[in-house]
């Protein structure tokens, strides 16, 4: 998997820090559960010196869905033992959901969300693929080659829904771990003041 990439213009402590989550990202992609129960704290201890790091780290909320994101990868993993790739992105949802169900882990396809422009503010239904639990934000795709709106959409989403973290899952990729990708939104479902740079894995 690849790193992940800061938005532009990001300081280099910050590329150090987003390098630091990519490492861990990648062992907890490539050993499953195994030793992933010290995720934030392995960055804490890396990144100490960072107080912005420690505080995202630490709110409950990113600790939740970085818990559900790791069971969402394994769900994933089971559906796409069972059906193999090559099938479309609607098999593939409602298959994940009913793991999810099976495992008792709460999601959801559609939430009516508030939108502010300019004075106007209205309740739209927004429809995406899966909402973990209200924490955690999954794309599905079921393509050969990812576009790049892919992940602009998922991000977009994200900063709507104020979603901490999201990912991206390809089925149609024969080892699946090749096809997941994660995004952080770090502002996200905290005080305001807070930082809301994207960091794309």
């Amino acid at each position: 998997m690849g790193r992940i990439r800061p938005a532009g213009g990001a300081s280099e402590r910050l590329r150090g820090l987003l390098d630091g989550i990519s490492e861990c990202a990648d062992k907890g992609l490539t050993e499953g559960n195994k030793g992933n129960e010290g995720f934030t704290t392995k960055l804490e201890s890396s990144f100490s010196s960072l107080p912005y790091v420690k505080l995202f780290c630490d709110a409950p909320i990113v600790r939740k869905a970085d818990g559900l994101s790791r069971k969402v990868i394994g769900a994933a993993v089971e559906v796409h033992r069972h059906k193999g790739p090559g099938l479309i992105e609607s098999i593939y949802e409602r298959c994940l959901l009913r793991e999810l169900e099976l495992r008792s882990i709460p999601a959801t396809t559609q939430k009516i969300v508030r939108v502010e422009y300019k004075g106007l503010v209205f309740d739209e239904p927004l429809r995406f693929d899966l909402l973990v639990d209200d924490c955690l934000l999954v794309e599905l795709k079921a393509v050969e080659l990812l576009h790049p709106s892919s992940k602009a959409q998922l991000f977009s989403y994200m900063k709507l829904l104020d979603i901490p973290i999201g990912l991206l899952i390809n089925f149609h990729e024969p080892l699946l771990k090749n096809g997941i990708s994660r995004m952080i939104l770090p502002g996200a479902n905290q005080a305001e003041g807070s930082s809301d740079s994207e960091a794309s894995l």
